[in-house]
């Protein structure tokens, strides 16, 4: 399927080129499965994962120092494929 999101962002209700480019690249909720692993990554061959979009903020709020991007408590971080 297709996040609803990306179609606000698809139909321009929402979302901007980052500065300095001429597109948005869509896709900021995905799946994959894990083909190969190193010893002591922590992952299997098979499991699932996704990917993290959000990057804290340059200030970063207590959930942002613990790498808990998508629990942001002030909305100043940056988010690939959405917020510029």
């Amino acid at each position: 399927g297709v996040c609803g999101t990306d179609k606000e962002i698809a139909s321009g209700q929402y979302g901007w080129a980052p500065p300095g480019r001429d597109r948005l690249v869509l896709g900021h909720e995905s799946l994959g499965r894990v083909a190969r692993t190193v010893e002591g990554s922590g992952f299997e061959v098979g499991d699932l994962v996704v990917g993290v979009v959000r990057r804290p903020d340059p200030v970063p709020c207590g959930a942002c120092a613990h790498g808990e991007f998508d629990m942001c408590r002030n909305g100043r971080y940056t988010e690939r494929g959405i917020k510029e």
